[in-house]
């Protein structure tokens, strides 16, 4: 895979001469953006007097009304160009201007965007979409097919004269086995925290070079990369773990249900008791705290108003008698 370095923000002018590139590719990849930087300058003085004005206009006591083209604190907004100068949006046009030159009989596209490429198209020739995800609305010159084309018995050999199948890859229809790249977390279950994407070297070198915003934290500590590479050996070697922590799950909605404690639905170790106003659940937390449980409330604005509920966390480590004990802590915690 072919990592290209990052070049500048959409609606920035490009430098003309290679270094000056080279240079201005270099200050993005370490976090600079000179461009950015020098196009926020030339706009600051404006932004801060319009800003000074309609706070003035709008502190006042009866604010006016105003033309929003005069006082409206815009930073980059007011300078930026209407138009579209992505990569996406070119190949659109690209491939759309193809089809309209080269009049296919039955032009078939996989999996591309409908308010995009497909739309394109579709303003001047029908096309047929498949895709694995389903498709509600009727659209003139649409005609869409669920297809999954991960099954061998598609009958699709000489379907079409033409297909198009732009950035469509995850709408194929993958199983876990076909995914190119794994996302997951580090925390609840591995005792660590953190997240990772697993993919091959061009994919992680990629991401490294291309995706520098979402990676939004620093390094993790070592002792906690230890201590996840630890973690993720005793998953893949004592799976009994996750059969008992689930069965306890289980068993913990059972006698719930039968002590008549209002569970929220959940199959998982984390099983979430509704309460309703947050005092009430704090309340019941402090409650079991006193009976030697730590349970917490969750409240506002964790979760919507008057829906504060506690959060019980089962581990492989409880014991049956725990979970016994529990129900009946949270049936007199629960009382009125």
């Amino acid at each position: 895979m072919t990592v290209r370095p990052p070049t500048v923000s959409p609606g920035r002018p490009a430098p003309r001469d290679s270094w000056t590139r080279r240079v201005n590719q270099l200050l993005v990849l370490a976090g600079l953006e000179p461009f950015r930087l020098l196009h926020t300058a030339r706009t600051l003085p404006v932004y801060l007097r319009n800003y000074r004005t309609y706070r003035r206009l709008q502190d006042g006591p009866t604010p006016p009304d105003f033309p929003v083209t005069r006082h409206v604190p815009m930073l980059h907004d007011r300078t930026a160009s209407a138009g579209r100068r992505g990569a996406y949006f070119h190949q659109d046009l690209l491939v759309a201007r193809r089809i309209l030159e080269r009049r296919p009989e039955r032009h078939v596209d996989i999996g591309s965007r409908i308010d995009g490429f497909v739309a394109h198209v579709a303003l001047f020739r029908e096309i047929e979409v498949l895709d694995i995800r389903p498709m509600s609305e009727r659209i003139p010159n649409i005609v869409f097919r669920q297809v999954d084309f991960m099954r061998e018995d598609q009958p699709l050999v000489n379907y079409c004269d033409s297909v198009s199948c732009l950035h469509a890859l995850e709408h194929f229809g993958l199983g876990s086995a076909e995914v190119p790249a794994l996302v997951g977390t580090l925390g609840k279950a591995f005792g660590s925290f953190g997240a990772f994407v697993a993919g091959d070297a061009g994919l992680v070198e990629t991401l490294i070079q291309r995706a520098r915003t979402y990676i939004y934290t620093t390094a993790l500590p070592p002792a906690v990369a230890a201590a996840t590479r630890e973690a993720l050996e005793v998953a893949a070697s004592e799976s009994w773990r996750r059969a008992r922590v689930l069965s306890l799950a289980r068993r913990f909605r059972v006698l719930a249900a039968e002590a008549g404690i209002p569970l929220a639905d959940s199959a998982t170790p984390i099983q979430p008791v509704r309460v309703g106003p947050a005092d009430a659940a704090v309340a019941a937390s402090a409650r079991l705290l006193e009976r030697g449980y730590y349970v917490a409330a969750i409240r506002p604005p964790t979760v919507p108003a008057d829906s504060s509920r506690l959060r019980i966390a089962l581990s492989a480590a409880h014991r049956d008698a725990d979970v016994e004990g529990l129900v009946a802590a949270l049936a007199d915690a629960l009382r009125p």
